[in-house]
């Protein structure tokens, strides 16, 4: 509604106040409208989508991992949920040594989304019970569930962005492309279990006073023993340093019955069990010759599934899928280009070959799609 006869500035605080008696009078019914609509909001992508322009300094010859999540959080002076799926529209990098760069995330399919989703809801409820339990346990303002891309990520090395707006300072001698952007706290998820040790060796189990901790990784098997023991039929998980989750989900789901459906009815012919190809009401349209071929035709195409039942991406080491490459031609220009990709939970492996101190450049969309 336009107020006319008053300034910009007037209409405005005008407008402020209208908001203001609104929620006043009708707080409670916007609060329960909010809390329905809310869970279909999160994740969809803005009207005018934001775009960040990361920088990066690839110092070495070795595996990378880049966490977009926590790079956007800087660059944007707000947390942004790892449990994302966050977009690259693209980027460069320069180099002039002729180097390959190869640019990896987690499979982006369903099977994925699944384990990353259970996961969550696991952790969810270790903390919904935690507090429960604690009652004075406040859940602090930065709390966020992250995970691991793989072993290697956990145990290896992370590129962060860099300050490059800075100007370098030739009086000290800092260059601003060492500099970054002033990263804090960013701790990865840990789940904690009730560990049980066989101190006699006699088959009696007991509750250890060391609990065992272990992180989340996305890709791979666990990492560490992970001895199984049991006690009363219930089973305990022990010695883990990290738990795979696209494993995890595989080992906890059961194997869809292949072929599938499954024709275990007899093809041969005797008075009890005459079988479907002898039936005479199967064959009571068998006008042709060859429709009895066509029914052992039916019975076995497609009753098995077009993907290996029993192997899901993503479960084995070093199982990332490769969404872009580059190529620095020694002499030739020292830019390459980098195509877009999509990286769930925001999760980026970077793989340098001949490589002299590339600075690397990735345009994101700050907001990620919820998984």
């Amino acid at each position: 509604m336009r107020l006319r006869g008053c300034s910009p500035i007037l209409q405005c605080h005008r407008r402020q106040a209208y908001t203001v008696r609104f929620c006043h009078r009708y707080g409670v019914v916007w609060r329960v409208l909010k809390k329905i609509i809310d869970p279909f909001m999160i994740g969809l992508p803005m009207a005018s989508a934001s775009v960040a322009r990361l920088v990066y300094r690839v110092p070495e010859n070795k595996d990378y991992t880049i966490d977009l999540a926590r790079d956007l959080s800087v660059y944007c002076r707000k947390l942004k949920r790892q449990k994302m799926t966050y977009t690259v529209l693209g980027g460069q990098v320069k180099e002039s040594n002729g180097s390959t760069f190869a640019f990896s995330t987690a499979p982006h399919c369903w099977t994925t989304h699944v384990a990353i989703r259970r996961a969550f809801n696991t952790w969810r409820r270790v903390h919904r019970e935690v507090y429960k339990k604690t009652p004075g346990l406040k859940k602090s303002k930065w709390s966020d569930f992250k995970v691991y891309l793989d072993r290697i990520h956990r145990s290896g090395d992370a590129l962060l962005a860099q300050e490059f707006a800075r100007e370098s300072n030739s009086a000290s001698g800092n260059d601003s492309e060492d500099v970054t952007m002033g990263h804090g706290e960013w701790n990865y998820s840990t789940f904690v279990q009730s560990k049980l040790i066989d101190p006699d060796n006699d088959g009696g189990l007991e509750f250890d006073d060391n609990a065992d901790n272990w992180d989340l990784h996305i890709v791979g098997e666990h990492g560490g023993t992970g001895s199984v023991r049991t006690d009363t039929n219930q089973y305990y998980y022990t010695d883990y340093d990290t738990v795979g989750l696209i494993r995890s989900w595989y080992n906890s789901r059961n194997v869809p019955t292949s072929p599938s459906p499954s024709n275990n009815a007899p093809t041969g012919g005797d008075a009890e069990a005459p079988g479907i190809l002898t039936d005479p009401m199967a064959n009571l349209f068998n006008v042709h010759d060859d429709d009895s071929e066509q029914t052992q035709v039916l019975m076995d195409e497609n009753d098995d599934a077009p993907y290996q039942m029993t192997r899901i991406r993503g479960m084995l080491d070093n199982e990332l899928q490769l969404v872009a490459y580059t190529d620095n031609t020694a002499g030739e220009p020292d830019i390459a280009v980098i195509p877009g990709f999509q990286a769930p939970c925001g999760l980026v492996r970077v793989k340098p070959t001949g490589n002299n101190g590339a600075v690397l450049m990735l345009d994101v969309l700050i907001e990620g799609e919820n998984i």
